[in-house]
């Protein structure tokens, strides 16, 4: 139980800190940006999305955050939506690379994120929180292990 503290402490100390240094997030009216962190099966799953043109008309700007090493799925797809590749494991334990990918998404001035993982991890919350988007959306409402800033 001490080690959970900690690491809740130690996550939430990690994003008062990046809040503060990252570039503010000049929101862009009617831009989107879909993140899925999972397995390529959540991803195949949720790539749905993208056979549907329409669900998409009304946003100017797409973007869709994957793993790296699934954006070759993708390379045939000619729709509206972008995609941008991370490399999970740099983002785990590189502040630079975190602060680096984090920047150039607040950058991007999203108005709307929908978290298409099915699980909350800290990770997780942590790219949807600190992008700035001014609406965000996931499809699992359990948090309850994430607690203080993450956990509202």
């Amino acid at each position: 139980m001490k080690f959970a503290r900690f690491v809740k402490a130690y996550v939430e100390l990690i994003i008062f800190f990046l809040k503060l240094v990252l570039p503010k997030n000049t929101r862009q009216p009617n831009t989107l940006l879909l993140i899925n962190t999972s397995q390529i099966g959540d991803l195949i799953v949720s790539s749905i999305l993208l056979e549907n043109p329409k669900v998409f008309e009304k946003y100017k700007k797409v973007d869709f955050l994957i793993k790296a090493k699934y954006l070759e799925l993708f390379s045939n797809y000619s729709g509206k939506v972008n995609f941008y590749g991370y490399n999970y494991k740099k983002y785990k334990k590189s502040i630079f690379y975190k602060y680096s990918l984090l920047a150039k998404l607040r950058k991007n001035g999203y108005e709307k994120c929908i978290h298409l993982t099915a699980a909350r991890g800290i990770l997780n919350e942590e790219i949807t929180h600190l992008i700035g988007a001014g609406e965000t959306y996931t499809l699992n409402s359990y948090r309850e292990y994430l607690g203080g800033a993450l956990g509202k």
